[in-house]
């Protein structure tokens, strides 16, 4: 079926009206400054007003953000009206040109296929057909307000860096695990969030390429959002603008969220949300409202009567209390210092700063458990500390925080058995297990903050790529490297064709044996399995606790402490040349572009590469359901030979 005969078939049993409209509402990212060039350049001085509603109905696109105003675009519409004024044409071709997203090659490939000599109802026919290949837009609401376009400008600045260094497609757009690894760090640096549907520890696999972050959040954004994604991830990938609109949308839905739990907490507090709150009020509704986001309770489980107990029973469930509320009264404070009431809207306003500024503010919580630990690690920098040293903390040292049993910390990947005899706690993969997190929302939880995101930015800010080779990194670095991890590091290296990535096990693996306290182990794929210590009871029904018997046994059973026997103090035996990388194909895709090499090796290379697009499976995500007490993580796994990953390092 030709172009005609498809367009033709696309407008069977559509009004003129309709189709108008539908066109509408689906364009984006056309290219059609060349279309509009190419069709005024053939007809000009032709009767274009069939044209007319095919091109001039574009000036529905975000006319905000372009700056045409209702008077220009009905001036706009004119030109099948006066084809021969040439200031109709110039500005309509300008205002296509300025309202289009220049991103996406599909028009230019139509155009090329086009023949020069068709037919003015041929291309009227093609219009249509062509503009839906665009998919669908984002709602007209969202683009238009000049405040989220500025957050938007605001995030795309905050992700310029880490999607600079990422792998991408040959188009430059990031495909949907390493979107989700960018937004995930993005979120995780700004403030402390833990996405749910990714994993700190593994990959997340999934059954199609877009599928990871349309199951994370597509349940919960609109239809057209979820489209627009769907469309973008389909097309080829996400731009850096598509990421920071699709991390401003992300940002929008937690602090509606936000606004259901305050407004809980004024039912509850029978608190009108028409009338202003006094100081001691609105720190009642502010109290409420963060004791229903530290116990972890889920918004359909916030009655009147669930949410009045929850801040009575919060003081004891939850020991840092009272550093909580002083933390809620110098937020209010810093907002509002001069305000003798609040309005709904005014603390809307200071939750919205409590959800982006908690996570930070409570990572000193993770700094003293970690510096405790820390005390009684078995040798100076190996980050492991003895499993009877462990429960020794909690049993003499009343430290109860360090009592998850020997095999749920086995499952939450914290456990190093590579002595059976001697079993070790691994120091990071502990504190950002999720146990030691909140489950504060729908679309996070609040989690110790990565220390390794920070040694991986400096890396990726010095060398703007996603690969180098070993002695850019050493260089980068900036500081003595052991000689046996300077031989790991070129391991690596010869494992990829001369090119260390940096977004892979492998060089996670590097980073915790550079950095053994702050950047944590990275499991393969489908060995461990982070899950709630509730949901492992259930499943396993083992204890996800140890009893004082086992916590004893494991002391008074351990041998005493010997001199380090592994390489320089490193943990080498845990080391494996197991590779997993976010994008394989990105990867083989970018070698393949930079390394020019004879016809015959680069159509092998290109063979390999679309071989690896076709078995290419991408990730899902089992979520992790908000619960009581402290923040749990995201079950995965994978039983792929070839996998890709997504590490938090």
């Amino acid at each position: 079926m030709g172009f005609k005969g498809l367009s033709s078939k696309w407008l069977q049993g559509r009004s003129s009206q309709g189709w108008q409209s539908l066109i509408c509402s689906r364009v984006v990212n056309l290219r059609v400054g060349k279309l509009t060039e190419r069709v005024l350049e053939q007809y000009r001085g032709k009767d274009v007003r069939h044209l007319h509603d095919c091109f001039c109905r574009l000036s529905c696109i975000a006319p905000q953000r372009s700056g045409v105003t209702l008077p220009d675009r009905l001036k706009l519409t004119a030109v099948g009206r006066h084809p021969r004024d040439p200031s109709v044409s110039t500005r309509l071709e300008r205002h296509l040109q300025e309202t289009s997203i220049s991103s996406g090659s599909w028009l230019d490939t139509a155009m090329r296929g086009m023949p020069s000599g068709m037919s003015f109802k041929t291309i009227f026919m093609l219009c249509p057909w062509m503009l839906s290949l665009a998919g669908p837009v984002l709602p007209h609401a969202f683009s238009a307000d000049p405040t989220r376009e500025s957050r938007q400008t605001q995030l795309e600045h905050a992700l310029s860096g880490i999607f600079a260094a990422l792998p991408k497609t040959a188009e430059g757009t990031v495909r949907s695990t390493t979107a989700q690894y960018a937004l995930h760090r993005l979120f995780a640096r700004l403030y402390g969030w833990q996405l749910y549907g990714h994993s700190l520890s593994g990959s997340i696999p999934v059954n199609t390429a877009d599928s990871a972050m349309l199951l994370t959040f597509g349940a919960k954004m609109s239809s057209n959002v979820t489209q627009w994604l769907h469309a973008r991830l389909s097309d080829g990938g996400l731009s850096i603008t598509d990421l920071a609109t699709l991390a401003a949308i992300i940002e929008e839905m937690v602090h509606e969220e936000a606004d259901m739990r305050l407004a809980a907490a004024f039912r509850a507090l029978q608190m009108s949300k028409q009338r202003p709150l006094s100081r001691n009020e609105s720190t009642s509704a502010l109290e409420a409202y963060m004791a229903s986001f530290v116990m972890g309770v889920e918004l359909g489980d916030l009655g009147s009567e669930s949410m009045l107990e929850l801040v009575q029973e919060v003081p004891e469930q939850y020991p840092t209390w009272p550093a909580t509320q002083e933390f809620l009264q110098d937020i209010q404070a810093e907002m509002f210092q001069n305000s003798s009431s609040l309005s709904f809207t005014d603390l809307s306003r200071v939750v919205a700063a409590v959800d982006e500024k908690y996570g930070r503010w409570q990572s000193h919580e993770c700094g003293a458990l970690k510096a405790e630990l820390l005390q009684n690690e078995e040798h100076p920098r190996t980050g492991r500390v003895r499993l009877s040293d462990f429960y020794s903390m909690a049993l003499k040292g009343g430290q109860w925080q360090f009592s998850e049993s020997s095999s749920y910390l086995r499952q939450i990947g914290a456990l190093d058995e590579t002595d059976p005899q001697i079993l070790r706690v691994v120091v990071p993969n502990y504190i950002l297990g999720l146990s030691n997190c909140i489950a504060a929302s729908s679309y996070y939880m609040v989690c110790c903050i990565n220390e390794c995101d920070a040694h991986l930015t400096r890396l990726e800010e010095a060398l703007q790529s996603h690969q180098a080779t070993p002695e850019a990194i050493l260089l980068a670095l900036n500081h003595t490297v052991a000689p046996s991890l300077q031989r790991r590091l070129s391991d690596i290296a010869a494992h990829h064709s001369g090119l260390v990535p940096l977004h892979g096990r492998l060089f996670a693996q590097w980073l915790h044996h550079l950095y053994p306290h702050e950047c944590p182990y990275p499991h393969m794929s489908g060995t461990t399995s982070p899950i709630r210590p509730e949901v492992f009871e259930e499943e396993s029904g083992q204890p996800a606790e140890a009893s004082e018997e086992e916590m004893i046994q494991h002391v008074e059973g351990a041998p005493w402490r010997a001199a380090p026997t592994h390489e320089e103090g490193m943990c080498s035996h845990m080391w494996s040349m197991e590779e997993e990388l976010i994008d394989p194909a990105a990867q083989g895709l970018t070698r393949l572009l930079k390394e020019p090499q004879s016809q015959a090796v680069g159509a092998q290379r290109l063979a390999a590469v679309l071989a690896a697009l076709c078995i290419f499976s991408a990730f899902g995500s089992t979520f992790a359901k908000e619960g009581s007490g402290r923040r749990w993580h995201v079950s995965s796994n994978s039983e792929q030979p070839e996998r890709s990953a997504v590490y938090s390092v």
